[in-house]
């Protein structure tokens, strides 16, 4: 599809979200506060 239109579309999904879409929307939300935010997560890692 990408290669034939140039594009994918987004699809709408019109049925609620459940536990496992929100716990993976959490993990996500928290990974990316914690990448963005944590400024001395090199010196943690070491």
């Amino acid at each position: 599809m990408c290669e034939k239109q140039g594009y994918i579309e987004r699809y709408y999904v019109d049925t609620p979200n459940d536990k496992v879409d929100l716990t993976i929307k959490d993990m996500q939300k928290y990974t990316r506060t914690l990448i963005e935010r944590e400024t001395n997560l090199g010196n943690m890692i070491d």
